[in-house]
């Protein structure tokens, strides 16, 4: 994962810094039929990206600030239409 520059709301800026993360996710999903051609899918999806720091601060303190457990949940709902 990348960090790139990044200033706070109070005006402190920090370095770039990038880092190698284990990062996976899970999905699963079910597809009905509409119609003989027409099918709603829906599926979910975790996604897990690890964690991610900053560079030091630039001109103040060297203390990056650190993010850890970065994930995501999504919910999927879509058609589809079969070409057979």
């Amino acid at each position: 994962m990348n960090f790139s520059d990044h200033e706070t709301n109070v005006g402190n800026t920090y370095k770039d810094h990038g880092q190698f993360n284990f990062a996976w996710n899970a999905m699963a999903g079910a597809s009905f039929d509409l119609t003989d051609d027409i099918k709603l899918d829906a599926n979910y999806r975790f996604v897990s990206l690890g964690k991610a720091r900053s560079g030091k601060e630039i001109g103040g303190t060297n203390n990056p600030i650190k993010f850890d457990n970065l994930y995501a949940h999504d919910f999927r709902l879509g058609l589809r239409y079969d070409l057979n």
